[in-house]
């Protein structure tokens, strides 16, 4: 059917219950269905041999880049803020402040100025015990460290001080594979799990809150995978690769903490 390129939608029995039946062609001005990656009046879509895919919030990789797609198969290509992770050491201002330095790595990315010590002196909140939602001792010096929570809580502080629509979500309980669909999309995330990726965690059998401590805690930032390796910027060891089974393991065994911003 030639003349002006149009969108046509063809309905089908469905094959199983999830299954709408309508599949989606664009076809051009010859009347061809359009294939691969198009735009129509500034919007991006894909067109497969069977039809242009609805993706919904899934990522999608195509032809070596991720994208998703919202409700009406609008393709977007993967936000761009874990490729945009800087390296930011904690040492030497701040040798027990990882979790602020993680989160400065990752505030950063999202565009905002900061220094290494900003998130440290003015948004984290400090408690004698309650290392959970506050960070307990001297990130300065000696100092032990804060949990999910309460960075969640820290980042949320500085954004809604910036006046950002943006914040932060303790994703803490996710699978790991849950984790690795944010990073597809473009989200870096703070995980939880040891200094130099020790494989003991050393509990202490200190809980506070349902949540014990361990004494190799530590804070990254993780960006995505890349050769069956976890690509990582940790406050200590620099911007790494990490075994996946390893940091995948770590992050389970250091009771499956992270915190994402969107």
């Amino acid at each position: 059917l030639k003349g002006k390129a149009r969108w046509v939608l063809t309905c089908q029995r469905p094959t199983k219950q999830s299954d709408p039946g309508i599949q989606r062609y664009y076809l051009n001005s010859v009347g061809h269905a359009v294939k691969g990656l198009f735009k129509v009046n500034g919007k991006s879509y894909y067109g497969s041999f069977t039809q242009v895919h609805v993706i919904h919030d899934v990522a999608k990789e195509i032809n070596g880049k991720w994208y998703w797609a919202n409700e009406n198969g609008v393709l977007k290509e993967k936000l761009p803020y874990a490729d945009r992770v800087p390296q930011v050491y904690q040492n030497p201002e701040l040798p027990t402040g990882c979790e602020s330095v993680a989160l400065t790595m990752v505030l950063r990315a999202y565009g905002f100025s900061l220094k290494k010590t900003t998130i440290a002196n003015k948004y984290m909140s400090y408690s004698d015990y309650d290392y959970v939602n506050h960070y307990v001792g001297n990130p300065y010096g000696a100092g032990a460290g804060i949990y999910a929570p309460g960075i969640k809580n820290t980042a949320n502080r500085f954004l809604k001080a910036k006046g950002s629509k943006l914040r932060a979500h303790n994703v803490s309980g996710a699978s790991f594979e849950q984790l690795l669909d944010y990073t597809k999309k473009g989200y870096p995330v703070l995980v939880w799990s040891t200094m130099y990726m020790n494989s003991n965690p050393h509990f202490s059998g200190i809980w506070v809150k349902g949540k014990q401590w361990y004494n190799y805690e530590h804070c990254v930032v993780m960006k995505g995978t890349s050769g069956g390796k976890v690509l990582v910027n940790d406050p200590l060891s620099g911007n790494v690769k990490r075994s996946y089974t390893a940091f995948r393991n770590l992050y389970y065994r250091c009771g499956s903490m992270a915190v994402v911003i969107w």
